[in-house]
């Protein structure tokens, strides 16, 4: 484990995907609500490592950070491709293998894991450069981006001998990504985090985000840090009122599905209720 703070920060910067930024609160709000400083969360569903690359320099820029922040980044799984669009803003449709705004034509001639890995490492490499020596940081990573290419892929697994020559390029940089929470909740098999959601949450409930306790559990498996009571309390009770929600919620589904199929006024509730602690407001200057 590595020391998440030597000193208590005065203002947290977190980014990332809906890993950090999500319809209830994760370990971003936990951390916010422990510290209980300035939180800007930057955190954007779907979001790939270009987008979070974008947000850090644009933070810095108009933040600046300094000795007394806390920045930490969550890095995503590689084969995601963000884009900025004038009429929708940030397209952030995440795993590009599985989603719907780029066509197949695109994807097909396109997408590929070489370039993603050239792309994403080198970009990891120059945000741990530009953070060196302005600022307290840590990256950690949603699942492990040197083998999980495919997020849903049910085992990580890369056999790949470009991409493992393009890893230890950038080795010195992947190196400082602590464990992901793919391989300290579910030991690298997403099949086991819908197994656990199942037997303990609800048989129908499929969303494959970490729980809130989850969001808990990684912190405190990642880093060396003593959460206080208050914390550890409200953690606990907001979970368990969480889970009694959901359990309402899909009290007469007859069959598996995630939160994009039930109602918007049901899933705005758990935005607006389970967060923990709520974010400031994202500066209108920055495009987010």
């Amino acid at each position: 484990m590595i020391k998440l703070i030597n000193k208590k920060p005065t203002r947290l910067f977190t980014f990332g995907c809906s890993f950090t930024e999500y319809k209830w609160a994760t370990w971003a709000n936990i951390l916010a609500y422990e510290f209980d400083c300035e939180f800007y969360n930057f955190g954007k569903s779907g979001a790939g490592n270009s987008y979070i690359v974008n947000q850090i320099t644009q933070a810095n820029n108009y933040f600046k950070f300094n000795n007394d922040d806390l920045v930490i980044v969550s890095w995503t799984n590689i084969s995601r491709e963000d884009r900025w669009s004038t009429k929708k803003g940030w397209v952030t449709p995440g795993n590009i293998y599985s989603q719907q705004d780029y066509d197949k034509n695109f994807v097909r001639n396109w997408a590929n894991d070489i370039h993603f890995a050239l792309r994403d490492f080198s970009q990891i490499d120059l945000a741990k450069r530009y953070l060196d020596n302005i600022t307290n940081y840590h990256f950690i990573s949603m699942c492990d981006i040197t083998k999980n290419i495919n997020q849903w892929e049910a085992v990580a697994n890369n056999d790949n001998t470009k991409i493992q020559d393009i890893i230890t390029l950038y080795e010195d940089s992947l190196n400082c990504i602590l464990p992901s929470f793919y391989n300290v909740l579910w030991n690298d098999n997403i099949n086991k985090k819908w197994e656990k959601d199942w037997e303990e949450i609800h048989p129908h409930f499929s969303d494959g985000h970490p729980t809130i306790l989850e969001h808990y559990q990684y912190l405190n498996q990642v880093f060396d840090f003593d959460f206080s009571e208050r914390t550890k309390q409200a953690v606990e009770n907001l979970h368990n009122e969480w889970v009694e929600y959901i359990r309402k919620g899909y009290k007469d589904t007859k069959r598996s599905c995630g939160l994009h199929d039930m109602p918007d006024k049901w899933t705005d509730e758990i935005y607006n209720n389970y967060r923990l602690k709520v974010e400031e407001p994202t500066p209108h200057i920055l495009y987010h």
